[in-house]
């Protein structure tokens, strides 16, 4: 986690290497496109740093929409700086029982992250999932490695519309 000096150095660099991404963005008509992406797979004792840069984006940029990778089991309304939260798409509960129909041993149901989700959602903010290189040999994993049989690449984009998830974000 960034020190509170840290974290003013880094919204400092944040804020000056938009400066010129954003004014482009404004002129060519894409603001409602554009959003800033950072803070990758941090843990939940970054809440406050996260917050901290992602508020003053917006208070630079309010028009410019705020993206992290965050697998937190819950993620609290309390950080309105974040407009695009996005999860693994194995954090959510159930999603293998969704890819196989039926169970998989290293699939366990999270209720406190599905409601996590929906309160997030209904708070107005969006929801997005993403895939990486898997976990494990990839027997209960989906991916898009050639190697792997091509229903795995099939099912994350099924498992996504099944679950109303409207970006996906691959890495």
């Amino acid at each position: 986690m960034p020190t509170v000096a840290g974290t003013a150095t880094l919204i400092d660099r944040v804020l000056r290497g938009l400066a010129a991404p954003v004014a482009a963005a404004r002129a060519a008509g894409v603001m409602n496109r554009s959003y800033v992406y950072g803070f990758d797979e941090r843990h939940e004792d970054w809440t406050e740093a996260i917050n901290q840069t992602w508020s003053a984006v917006k208070k630079a940029y309010p028009d410019l929409r705020t993206v992290s990778t965050l697998n937190w089991h819950t993620m609290p309304l309390s950080m309105r700086s974040l407009d695009v939260w996005v999860d693994g798409y194995w954090n959510y509960p159930c999603w293998c029982e969704a890819a196989w129909g039926g169970s998989c041993a290293s699939s366990t149901p999270n209720t406190t992250h599905k409601q996590s989700v929906d309160a997030w959602r209904a708070d107005g903010r969006e929801y997005f999932q993403y895939w990486c290189l898997s976990p494990g040999d990839g027997r209960h994993f989906l991916n898009s490695f050639v190697e792997w049989p091509a229903l795995k690449t099939r099912l994350i984009f099924w498992n996504a519309a099944r679950l109303d998830v409207r970006g996906m974000l691959y890495w």
